[in-house]
């Protein structure tokens, strides 16, 4: 079994593949990305991400567009909600599985906002949940094994955005 801090590393390192698409979206508000990553909570299973679950959240299959329209090929497994910037990508190898949120933000207080509201949401879910600040600036951990989740601010002032990943700590699939 990884430890959680190894499991964040690998899967901040899946996930920075697709940060850079964010930029491409509206800002979203603190309560849709707190929704999207308790969604990706509770469809993320230590061997799987249950994608019927997410479908019955209101996540259909997403894809990125160019600024031209133009659908950009990718790997990547991609969510989008009706209504919503949100973006959700599914993160799954043979050793890692979970998902990546990823959001565009209005303002720098909205971070904190997404924090505190994915906090709640998670206790809501799983009592036991425990949440902290990480061990680089702008980085919040969420923990109760086998789940982990890691927000982690992104983008500059002029994009500034934010990261979920939510995970398990199980290092082998079944």
């Amino acid at each position: 079994m990884r430890t959680p801090l190894k499991m964040f590393a690998i899967l901040s390192l899946a996930a920075s593949v697709a940060a850079p698409a964010s930029a491409q979206f509206e800002p979203s508000s603190p309560d849709a990305i707190a929704s999207a990553a308790a969604d990706c909570w509770t469809s993320t299973g230590p061997s799987s991400v249950d994608e019927a679950r997410l479908r019955q959240l209101g996540w259909a299959v997403g894809s990125i567009r160019s600024p031209g329209g133009k659908v950009v090929e990718t790997p990547l497994r991609i969510y989008s909600k009706r209504g919503s910037s949100v973006m959700l990508t599914i993160l799954d190898t043979p050793t890692l599985t979970g998902c990546a949120i990823i959001s565009r933000v209005a303002k720098p207080i909205d971070i904190e906002t997404t924090a505190q509201l994915l906090f709640s949401k998670l206790k809501a879910i799983d009592p036991a949940v425990t949440g902290g600040r990480g061990s680089k600036p702008g980085q919040i951990l969420y923990l109760s094994l086998p789940r982990l989740a890691e927000l982690s601010v992104t983008g500059t002032m002029k994009t500034l955005g934010t990261r979920i990943i939510v995970g398990t700590s199980s290092a082998e699939k079944k």
